[in-house]
């Protein structure tokens, strides 16, 4: 799907930075920030054409080029637009899903909430669930297959098959293409719908 645009990264510290663009012009981004875990959480999103392919064309880009470290969904906001896109990303068999059960990355990196777990989990109830949180006993249920976390606590990771070799690192001159991909952002975000 990128293969005819070009794509180039930037890191900033612990942000990364993921550009597609084609004839200058800036078609998608993805900016990631890393966690105390090496995995990387999405912080923004964007393509310029809903429903283009490019969205998960850049997922993809960004868990291989950062395998076997994997990516995870915002847990403060996720617009309607990511919602459909993880929806494909947790039915793509390519991409491999993996529940968080320690404790640790649990507790620095995710947060599960009540709506969600009953939702994959209707069999159980508010006061279980909070039972199983309050020792983390939920981390041992979701080991022992008792419980389903929800789809946004997983780290989603996909082996390098090569595509790195295509990533251009950013130099100062691409700046003005990253500040591009910016604006894009939030000139699409007053539109979404959280």
């Amino acid at each position: 799907m990128l293969s005819n645009l070009i794509t180039y990264k930037k890191t900033l510290n612990n942000i990364v930075h993921y550009i597609a663009v084609k004839d200058n012009y800036v078609v998608a981004s993805i900016e990631l920030e890393s966690t105390s875990s090496g995995n990387l959480w999405v912080r923004h999103s964007v393509s310029d054409v809903s429903h283009s392919g490019y969205g998960l064309a850049m997922y993809k880009l960004a868990m291989s080029d950062n395998y076997p470290f994997g990516i995870m969904p915002s847990r403060e906001c996720t617009s309607g637009f990511a919602v459909s896109l993880w929806d494909k990303i947790l039915c793509d068999e390519e991409i491999r899903k993996t529940p968080i059960t320690d404790q640790l990355t649990y507790v620095n990196e995710f947060d599960e909430w009540f709506d969600e777990l009953l939702a994959v989990n209707p069999l159980l109830s508010e006061h279980d669930i909070l039972g199983l949180e309050l020792d983390f006993s939920f981390l041992d249920a979701v080991k022992n297959n008792k419980l389903v976390p929800h789809p946004y606590n997983h780290s989603y990771t996909m082996p390098n098959k090569g595509g790195s070799a295509n990533i251009i690192t950013a130099k100062p001159e691409h700046n003005a293409l990253f500040e591009d991909a910016v604006s894009l952002f939030y000139s699409r975000y007053e539109k979404l719908d959280f």
